[in-house]
């Protein structure tokens, strides 16, 4: 299986003191080659680390519910991945980016019922930003395309998550 991705990289030289973002496609051959992926993938792992030493563990449901948030993202974006085309991978990396959201929230939860100080959620916080973000970034790019091979020219795709504004 083949995906054609659109990453951003910053560009090497920077303009008026801006580093510039330079579009291009990745061939991710592989789930675990797409960005968004290993970031959510990280997500999940250090929430399991940050439970292992909280007293979170004690709290039976509460574990229940940011373990499934937290294995929900790169579960749903494998199989979104496995779907090849691109509709359905966009409907699953919508609910992974939810999955991330919700994740968040109850990290936050974690330090209202004391389970963890905010210093110790916070990392886990931006890099769920960061996991956010590429799944924002790759529905943009599941809206508009058509997986390679399976472009029907009599339908134009147009994205539903970022419609164009009018003037």
């Amino acid at each position: 299986m083949l995906c054609l991705v659109l990453s951003a990289v910053h560009g090497a030289e920077p303009r008026d003191g801006i580093r510039v973002a330079v579009n291009i496609f990745m061939i991710a051959r592989r789930f675990e080659d797409l960005e968004a992926w290993q970031l959510a993938n990280e997500v999940k792992q250090r929430v399991y680390a940050l439970l292992d030493i909280s007293k979170a563990r004690k709290d039976r449901k509460f574990c229940e519910q940011i373990t499934e948030s937290a294995a929900s993202a790169p579960a749903n974006l494998s199989e979104g991945f496995g779907y090849y085309r691109h509709p359905e991978f966009a409907r699953h990396t919508r609910v992974a980016k939810s999955s991330l959201m919700e994740t968040q929230n109850h990290l936050a939860d974690g330090v209202d019922r004391k389970y963890w100080m905010r210093a110790q959620a916070r990392p886990i916080h931006e890099l769920a930003d960061r996991a956010i973000g590429k799944c924002v970034r790759l529905l943009a790019h599941l809206e508009t395309t058509d997986a390679p091979g399976t472009t029907n020219p009599r339908k134009k795709r147009t994205g539903t998550t970022f419609p164009k504004r009018k003037a």
